[in-house]
């Protein structure tokens, strides 16, 4: 074997740094120094050798790529968390370009002295972000990952760890104008559909341009946020914007909001064809600047609801139009709150009231959209989901057809006889109570009822008042089938019961075993220490006395496990506790290979066990070590 680089085998043979020469088409060790053969924990450049490595291994898949990525024969330096004899250690490695004996390439690695230095703060790093409850992800500057906490890989599993930052992406060629832009500028973000363990989901991606302390050299923080959830959300609430929008359309000519100042901060295009003011030349314009200017005549009710910080409705206000007109209207509003629950201004809607004597009749181009628009049974048809209309006594008068799908034929009844009698008097209070206010909250969440037919389909109800006699109706009702949603619901609950159960009762099964099987060991472990301890006489051989101290330990540590299944309940609810001590792993060693010495000797199976008589102590839990 010979290295293509500056660096040869037989530089690093007697060098204190381990150092190996791995083979690259094979995925295995094919060389290493007295160091690397220490460093891997094996007692032999033959054990070291015969290592098996798992091909789907971060580690193994990073050396596949480093063997195509160097520069004119230049060292790279990579981070690889190898899976060592008695741990798994993160290791800066510089690696050299070589090639083996019978010419196919070959890697020749070195691990410096000072690597836990290069380590200690990416260690910090790591500690910082595997807990990290969203993904974030240390990309080289070559978009190849270097690490990524545990959110990131139950997300995105190992398509990161196979192909980088662009194995997430629509397309490989979008990952180089990213890390383009974060390298020059620092940070990048963007939207993009990415590939996850659950499908294609939209993410909002931030690179950020950091120094990676273990290669000193920059590295891309990656910080991925779900938005898919957060789209649906905001579609949803567009579509019941539009629906509200409507709703208000049919009831009012223009709305308008005033700040706590009364100072106009949105008003809708309907002012303009009410009044001939554009929406524009009012807003920011405080309401009494617009009261003079444009010479209005406010009602003195309306006057005082505004000085008020309670709900009002229908106060006059007469306003002079372009051709020397008045335009006669009357005024609704809410109050509005801000986050504390002050008082934040009012939000509100107009609508002219149609008199000859008052306002000019609009002309034909002008009435024939809007008598189209204004029609009954267009809009009721215009819209997807079942609405009814409702007189004061909340009788149906009107119904589209999703409705009558929903209720059958419910025109000339009271809405409340469409459900079932338990769901009656909470319709008819909800009708009620709107009766008594004269309005429904903007973020009412109606009432859920089911109908009266067999079998009966789970429904959300939701009146709103129009505020106006709107041909023979006082108020709309919409309805939204929402059964599938119940019986998911439903399904789930019965899921999480069988499911409760069935644990408890392993729980009870589990604590009655353990409890009938204490008894008899501890016999066992009784009558084998009598045994091992010769109360009664020598036993006549010491290999009885061996097995003897064998089977009471065994039992010592089977009757630890049973005492730990009784205390299942505290591991499921993550309260276990191990007993931390300081512990002689050579005398763990040593009792573990004579518990399993003579089963492997009936096998023609010889255990022997080498032992560093220097090794250092450890701290551990000394049950679960033997286990």
């Amino acid at each position: 074997m010979s290295a293509a680089s500056s660096l040869s085998i037989e530089d690093l043979v007697g060098s204190p740094d381990p150092a190996w020469l791995w083979d690259v088409s094979r995925r295995r060790i094919a060389w290493g120094n007295p160091a690397a053969v220490s460093f891997w924990g094996e007692d032999s450049l033959l054990d070291l050798i015969e290592l098996d490595f798992d091909p789907d291994d971060p580690a193994t898949l990073k050396l596949d790529r480093l063997a195509t990525g160097f520069d004119e024969d230049a060292p790279l330096t990579a981070k690889l968390e190898l899976h060592l004899a008695t741990e798994s250690r993160w290791t800066v490695c510089t690696c050299y370009p070589s090639t083996l004996d019978d010419g196919r390439p070959g890697l020749l690695l070195s691990v410096p002295s000072d690597t836990s230095k290069q380590l200690t703060a990416f260690s910090r790093f790591g500690e910082m972000v595997q807990e990290a409850p969203l993904p974030m992800v240390l990309f080289g500057t070559d978009g190849l990952l270097l690490h990524q906490n545990i959110e990131a890989d139950r997300i995105f599993g190992t398509r990161l760890r196979r192909g980088g930052l662009a194995a997430l992406l629509p397309s490989d060629d979008d990952a180089l104008p990213l890390i383009a832009r974060a390298v020059r500028n620092g940070t990048v973000s963007k939207s993009l559909r990415l590939k996850t363990r659950h499908g294609d989901r939209p993410h909002r991606i931030t690179l950020r341009r950091v120094h990676d302390p273990e290669t000193d050299s920059q590295a891309l923080l990656g910080l991925f946020r779900d938005i898919g959830d957060r789209r649906v959300l905001e579609k949803a609430a567009d579509i019941e914007r539009t629906k509200m929008q409507a709703m208000l359309d049919l009831v009012s000519d223009f709305q308008w909001r005033l700040d706590k100042d009364l100072t106009f901060t949105r008003i809708s295009p309907g002012v303009q064809s009410a009044t001939g003011v554009r929406a524009d030349a009012m807003i920011g314009k405080k309401w009494v600047d617009i009261v003079q200017s444009q010479g209005l005549g406010p009602s003195a009710g309306l006057t005082e609801a505004l000085s008020s910080n309670s709900p009002w409705r229908d106060e006059e206000l007469f306003w002079p139009d372009t051709d020397s007109n008045v335009v006669h209207l009357l005024l609704s509003a809410l109050p509005l709150h801000d986050s504390q629950g002050d008082f934040a201004g009012w939000n509100g809607v107009a609508r002219v009231v149609t008199s000859n004597d008052l306002v000019e009749p609009r002309s034909a181009e002008t009435a024939a959209p809007l008598a189209q628009t204004s029609d009954p049974d267009t809009l009721l048809s215009s819209v997807t989901d079942g609405v009814l209309m409702l007189d004061d006594a909340g009788q149906v008068i009107r119904a589209n057809a999703e409705a009558e799908q929903i209720l059958g034929n419910p025109q000339g009844e009271l809405l409340e006889l469409a459900f079932r009698p338990p769901d009656q008097p909470r319709v008819r209070d909800y009708i009620a109570s709107l009766k008594e206010t004269g309005f429904a909250t903007a973020y009412d969440n109606g009432l859920e009822v089911i109908t009266r037919g067999e079998p009966g389909r789970c429904l959300l109800l939701v009146v709103q008042p129009l505020g106006s006699d709107y041909a023979g109706a006082a108020y709309t009702a919409a309805l939204r089938d929402i059964t599938p949603a119940k019986q998911v619901e439903a399904e789930l609950r019965d899921a999480l019961s069988k499911a409760t159960s069935a644990n408890t009762q392993k729980s009870d099964f589990l604590a009655s075993v353990a409890h009938e099987l204490r008894t008899p060991l501890n016999a066992i472990i009784g009558f084998s220490e009598i045994m091992r301890d010769e109360h009664y006489g020598s036993l006549g051989h010491e290999k009885y006395l061996t097995y003897a101290g064998d089977i009471h330990d065994s039992g010592e540590l089977l009757l630890s496990l049973i005492n730990d299944l009784l205390d299942l309940s505290k591991v499921e609810a993550g309260k276990f506790e191990p007993e931390f001590e300081q512990v002689d792993i050579a005398s763990i060693v040593d009792q573990c290979v004579n518990m399993v010495k003579p089963s492997a000797a009936d096998e023609r199976i010889s255990i022997r066990a080498q032992i560093d008589e220097h090794l250092p102590g450890l701290v551990a839990d000394k049950r679960s070590l033997t286990q």
